[in-house]
């Protein structure tokens, strides 16, 4: 995979090291303003000194996070995974919560690991997810504020009006949420392409539903540069060194070194349903995606939950 190495002349770093809450941030797993609130609620220290904000990380310095070291990640590892239909995107396993329903760890890989991921899906829809102990580059996938593309195949009840494509693509409020501008393009008979700068629960299939749509099939096919195509429901696969760099200089402009593998999977999909609203919005833009698999494959089914 890439190696990239932090540049001196980086805004990240200064003439005395790495500024402290982009490390944190980086080897914590969360975002640079959440690493703050961490410094100035004296959770953070540094060789046992109690850290204050503009603090820096020299070569040598032990960071802990409530006395817990934070140790610097020396190899990232990347997976891509096409999650199935009847999946609930979790860890979480054997609790009220999953009525046992299939999650992550029926995939003994994941379960062993517990990567981070970025990409969410409700139980009954599927596609793509992204998964990763490079906390940092998750966040960031996550972060609305990164307007990380997303792009869906969705197979609806009828065709779109004009007028209702439209308003979708203008932004809906439904049930008192504000939806973002998107893109959407009829790609055959009742099927569209929608791309998305934000994940919102259920959003695709409430805007969907504020037309009275019901939607019938929702595949998530790319998460920024990254793509599905060639990929099965279940399979997962390592990502190339091209499509790490691009996911790094997309997130904070800086990666680190990627590693990684990925084997067999199994499991159910996921996906979520809402109903209907009233609202109106305004316009945006968006973008398709694809990409392709590799390793193991899973069957599945499961309760829909809606």
């Amino acid at each position: 995979m890439a190696n990239h190495k932090p540049d001196s002349k980086s805004k990240n770093l200064t003439s005395s090291g790495l500024r402290l809450n982009k490390y944190i941030a980086t080897h914590y797993g969360c975002s640079r303003r959440d690493a703050d609130k961490l410094i100035d609620a004296k959770r953070v220290k540094i060789n046992g000194r109690v850290a204050v904000l503009g603090d820096t990380q020299q070569a040598g310095d032990v960071v802990s996070v409530d006395d817990a070291p934070v140790y610097e990640q020396k190899e990232y590892t990347y997976i891509k995974f096409y999650k199935p239909k009847g999946m609930l995107s979790t860890y979480a396993s054997n609790t009220v919560d999953t009525e046992g329903k299939a999650t992550l760890m029926d995939i003994p890989q994941f379960a062993k690991n517990k990567l981070p991921y970025a990409g969410r899906l409700d139980y009954d829809s599927e596609g793509l997810m992204i998964l990763s102990n490079n906390r940092e580059l998750v966040s960031s996938l996550s972060h609305p504020s990164s307007r990380s593309s997303k792009v869906y195949r969705v197979w609806a009840s009828r065709s779109l009006t004009p007028s209702e494509l439209h308003d979708l693509e203008s932004g809906i409020a439904y049930k008192g949420i504000q939806y973002a501008p998107c893109h959407i393009h009829a790609i055959g008979s009742n099927k569209y392409s929608v791309t998305l700068y934000e994940g919102k629960n259920r959003q695709i299939r409430n805007m969907f539903r504020f037309m009275d749509i019901h939607v019938r099939r929702l595949v998530r096919v790319s998460v920024a540069s990254v793509r599905l195509d060639g990929m099965k429901a279940g399979e997962f696969r390592v990502l190339t060194a091209q499509e790490v760099a691009s996911l790094a200089s997309r997130s904070s402009g800086q990666g680190t070194r990627s590693s990684g593998q990925g084997t067999r999977s199994s499991g159910h999909s996921s996906s979520g349903q809402g109903t209907r609203s009233s609202g109106q919005g305004t316009r945006s833009s968006g973008h398709s995606s694809s990409g392709h698999s590799s390793s193991g494959q899973v069957s599945s089914g499961g309760r829909n939950k809606h």
